[in-house]
């Protein structure tokens, strides 16, 4: 019995996840057209919890701050911001102009809004996610690892 609800629970997770990709696909889709951004790195994603979705249990596992990083990465974007309040998106202030807003019924009941935006650092000279501070400059997961495997070696914001 616990197996069929370990199941459910990972079915419903994939369900999630992937109509929240597919979403977000179509919103870079939308600013790759318009030329406002390349590729899928240059986005930002915003994903609003509306309280009542926080409930879901899917969606406290896998919608949280400790997920952002593991989200950005499945979903081949810069960076994932989870807002779990109830904010519109007229009640967020606009970090930047190139913005595309939508709002994905995940499940009956179940709905997020999802905002994609230009990113407001700078593309990280290592691994090409707009996470670095300054230009020509590593995000700090890449300047750790430099770090570590190279302690020797000049960091890019130490030759300019």
């Amino acid at each position: 019995e616990a197996t069929n609800l370990d199941e459910e629970k990972l079915e419903k997770t994939l369900k999630y996840l992937q109509k929240t990709n597919e979403t977000i696909k179509v919103a870079q889709e939308m600013l790759r057209t318009k030329k406002l951004i390349g590729s899928g790195l240059e986005s930002d994603v915003h994903i609003l919890l509306p309280t009542a979705s926080i409930n879901d249990s899917v969606i406290a596992t896998i919608f949280n701050e400790d997920m952002e990083t593991q989200l950005a990465a499945i979903f081949v974007v810069s960076r994932v911001v989870i807002h779990q309040e109830d904010l519109t998106f007229e009640s967020m202030k606009k970090e930047d102009t190139v913005v595309t807003d939508h709002d994905i019924e995940l499940d009956t009941d179940v709905k997020v809004k999802v905002r994609v935006v230009k990113p407001s650092l700078h593309k990280c000279a290592r691994c090409w996610r707009y996470l670095a501070p300054k230009e020509n400059d590593l995000c700090v997961r890449c300047d750790n690892v430099i770090r570590h495997e190279h302690p020797d070696h000049p960091r890019l914001s130490e030759q300019q």
